[in-house]
């Protein structure tokens, strides 16, 4: 039989908490109806699971375990929100999975409750200063890039995600960026990124190593004749991160400008080891696997934690979801509070925001938000009115799915830019020019659905 009393020692609602003294979490924590544990002692498990309890009292605990023990120290059962307090002294600095494990660790296997989702967390400065935090951030991408206006960064993804070989890879890559330059047209995007699941696949020709040389080669030829800066961002994700670290230092050394990381499924330790390594490469976050910690409503960890991490770890730019546009599922107002939080000097959580926690970053650099999945040349007023200008926008079926191939696709995205810069429609900007990549792009996407089926708030369409 678990005691009650014994869990009810993690709980002191009320308690003043010194937010820089303590990582604070909140949590969405149901009781389980088939609990026998009294009052808010449901509540008191979570916090000793995390820190330093167990089911019963121990002979063994001491004084000093007792000052790092988690408590309990708010809780509104109208929305089922707890928040928890853990002693800065409970956790290793420098050190993200040892942080994780006690926040986000045994707990979520208790009985005792019926839903646990951790939502939020707010670090102290003093553990902050353990991490770098972003080597370039907004602000060194786009001086990457050699952009001067406020308008959006543009990619796209290589499609389709697998299966070319390296040298078709590398000349869509080529396509993509150089748009219709050649024929001195508009040039295409900035970016061009692998899709998450490409890494090194020699069975259909696309080796890790050659895909990389080719691809950056077809870069420097796309800058040739753009006359415009053009950055790669390749995949090194790999389960073993010394590989990670020898693709890193491959494109580093081809004279490379950034990498990807799937951060979430190859863990924070990829992101931090990568980080550590201080190649001078932009750090890209793809956030593959997050939705199946997230998604669920009842279970899991929010998004917004990893995007924070993200931020304190120390990538530049990350995937932050996209509001209520697109093929994935969305919510805008939790989209707009992520983008906040890697964006803002101090993330203050919107008023819709129940669960939100306050983060003074301390002055860690800014990441840039990415916005993709189901983007197309007309959406980029539209996440724009939303977001605002310094946003990257990146699309692999808005480039490639225009009926005039890849050249015309990204000179077509590449105009809308162009047109939300100038304060003028896509629609109008391309009744204007009257041309055929954009007149195609007007007729092609503008009969697929922007909005998120499951948006709840969305946007004006």
């Amino acid at each position: 039989m678990k005691s009650s009393s014994s869990y009810l020692k993690y709980v002191d609602i009320g308690l003043e908490v010194d937010s820089e003294k303590n990582v604070v979490a909140t949590y969405l924590i149901e009781k389980a109806v088939t609990s026998r544990l009294d009052g808010l002692a449901f509540l008191g498990s979570v916090a000793a699971e995390s820190s330093t309890g167990t089911w019963t009292d121990v002979k063994t605990a001491t004084a000093g375990a007792n000052l790092i023990a988690g408590k309990v120290f708010a809780y509104d059962p109208a929305v089922g929100i707890a928040k928890i307090a853990y002693p800065i002294d409970l956790f290793e600095p420098g050190n993200i999975s040892q942080l994780l494990t006690v926040i986000a660790g045994n707990a979520f296997g208790l009985a005792d409750v019926s839903k646990l989702k951790l939502m939020d967390i707010s670090l102290p400065k003093m553990y902050l200063a353990s991490y770098l935090g972003p080597r370039h951030g907004i602000k060194g991408v786009y001086e990457r890039l050699k952009i001067e206006k406020n308008i959006p960064i543009i990619g796209s993804i290589i499609k389709p995600k697998c299966g070319l070989t390296a040298s078709e890879h590398a000349e869509i890559c080529f396509d993509a960026w150089s748009g219709l330059a050649s024929e001195g047209g508009t040039h295409g995007v900035d970016m061009v990124k692998d899709d998450e699941a490409l890494t090194h696949q020699p069975a259909f020709g696309s080796d890790f190593y050659t895909r990389i040389r080719l691809s950056i080669d077809a870069m420097k030829r796309a800058e040739d004749i753009s006359g415009r800066k053009k950055i790669y961002v390749p995949n090194v994700t790999s389960s073993n991160v010394l590989e990670s670290i020898r693709r890193a230092d491959f494109v580093a050394r081809l004279g490379g400008d950034a990498i990807m990381i799937d951060f979430v499924m190859g863990g924070c330790s990829l992101l931090h080891t990568l980080r550590n390594q201080d190649l001078g490469l932009i750090i890209h976050g793809h956030r593959t696997l997050f939705a199946a910690l997230h998604r669920a409503q009842d279970f899991g960890v929010d998004y917004m934690v990893w995007a924070k991490l993200f931020r304190v770890i120390g990538g530049d730019q990350v995937h932050t979801g996209t509001p209520a546009i697109g093929v994935m599922s969305s919510k805008k107002a939790a989209v707009l509070d992520i983008v906040a939080s890697v964006t803002e000097a101090t993330y203050l959580p919107s008023t819709s925001s129940a669960s939100g926690l306050a983060q003074d970053f301390d002055g860690l650099r800014s990441v840039l938000p990415i916005c993709g999945a189901g983007l197309d040349p007309l959406t980029t007023e539209k996440i724009v009115k939303e977001l605002g200008p310094r946003v990257a926008l990146f699309a692999g079926g808005g480039v490639h799915g225009h009926p005039g191939g890849t050249r015309a696709g990204a000179a077509s995205l590449r105009e809308s830019v162009e047109a939300v810069h100038s304060g003028t429609s896509f629609e109008d900007f391309a009744a204007t020019r009257n041309v055929p990549w954009l007149n195609e792009a007007l007729k092609h996407f503008g009969a697929f659905d922007k909005q998120s089926p499951n948006s709840d708030a969305g946007v004006n369409m």
